[in-house]
């Protein structure tokens, strides 16, 4: 699912739109806007991130919130794999998986950057580069139940109709955005766990 058609039917499923209805310009600006604060607020909610200090280059882990201690530009690579001493090596001797669902990488400067790991995109994903053509971040894991929080959301926002209306949010769709956002929280703390398999990275 892209990040346009997410929005298209968050905006049907709270009487927003008609069933043949498109979102303007403005209205699938302002709910990619949503959608990217929904990523924040699900992060800020249920990741746990290591802080990570670096001066130089570095490859990041994953669940980590990395600082720039020189003040100047650093390059920070998402990691494609993660270091796993748990694991049983394979025919190389590595031991290594790729990151986990719902990992996350902050990264703090002059401006935010945060990216999110979706196995089904095979990539991380950058949150504030994201575009309405783009698929939107664990909306294969989450199917409706991200189209039920960016509703919820979306509804908060707008308030009512163009006609003065009061826009009202279906119980179900209420009951599957608290789903899917604990289940999302509920894996950021599960996946959280995995930081302290990776070398000790608090000062590179």
């Amino acid at each position: 699912m892209t990040c346009l058609s997410d929005i298209r039917r968050a905006l049907r499923r709270i009487g927003y739109l008609k069933l043949d209805d498109e979102p303007t310009v403005a209205e699938a600006t302002n709910g990619l806007e949503a959608l990217q604060s929904l990523y924040y607020d699900l992060i800020d909610s249920g990741a746990d991130l290591a802080d990570v200090r670096i001066s130089a280059a570095y490859e990041a882990g994953e669940n980590e919130r990395i600082f720039n201690t020189t003040g100047g530009n650093l390059t920070v690579t998402p990691p494609t794999y993660i270091t796993d001493t748990s694991l049983t090596p394979d025919s190389d001797g590595n031991q290594r998986r790729p990151p986990k669902e719902f990992a996350v990488l902050s990264i703090a400067g002059a401006t935010r950057q945060t990216y999110v790991y979706d196995p089904y995109i095979g990539d991380w994903v950058e949150i504030e580069a994201l575009a309405l053509s783009d698929t939107s971040p664990w909306s294969t894991q989450l199917g409706d139940g991200l189209t039920a929080m960016l509703a919820v959301r979306m509804a908060e926002e707008l308030g009512a109709f163009r006609d003065g209306r009061a826009i009202t949010v279906p119980a179900t769709v209420m009951e599957a955005a608290a789903n899917a956002r604990q289940r999302v929280i509920g894996r950021m703390q599960q996946s959280a766990g995995s930081v302290f398999f990776q070398p000790d990275r608090r000062w590179v």
